[in-house]
């Protein structure tokens, strides 16, 4: 994985959760900055490990990123404030998910609210992001299998 998309799946993963649950009182901005550019370091400085490991096995690269990405993601949902004091993976596991009003307010508490977003603009994007994740959905175990498969014909 090239630097930069690594950084693009860590500020994705931020906004992810700020924005599903974005009662994050009056330092969840600074927490969000803060935390972005702690684990972009932090990915920067462990880019050099997982390129040797890489040169060992391109598959335990893989997994070493993903182990990295999973305890970034644990990171956020453990320590993102919240208004009421619960983290999010005690939400999470108390079924308490997030909804579309949530989404909403995330959204408008980053200036995206739907009510600036003109009707034909925001029909492109919900089918936009509706196309997006059924690619996901379709594409994802394929992907896996042929990285696996690649790697082991190496």
């Amino acid at each position: 994985m090239k630097l930069l998309f690594k950084i693009g799946i860590i500020i994705a993963l931020h906004l992810a959760v700020f924005l599903s649950y974005p009662e994050t009182g009056e330092f969840g901005f600074y927490y969000l900055a803060i935390s972005i550019v702690l684990w972009t370091g932090f990915m920067m400085f462990i880019n050099l490990s997982v390129k040797i490991i890489k040169f060992i096995s391109g598959v335990l690269g893989h997994l070493v990123h993903l182990a990295i990405l999973i305890v970034m993601l644990l990171s956020i949902a453990l320590t993102l404030p919240q208004a009421d004091r619960v983290t999010v993976l005690e939400k999470v596991k108390d079924g308490k998910y997030p909804t579309k009003e949530t989404l909403q307010r995330g959204l408008s508490k980053l200036g995206l609210a739907k009510k600036n977003i003109p009707a034909k603009h925001l029909r492109k994007i919900n089918e936009g992001i509706g196309k997006v994740l059924d690619k996901i959905e379709e594409k994802t175990p394929e992907a896996v299998k042929e990285i696996i498969e690649k790697e082991i014909e190496e």
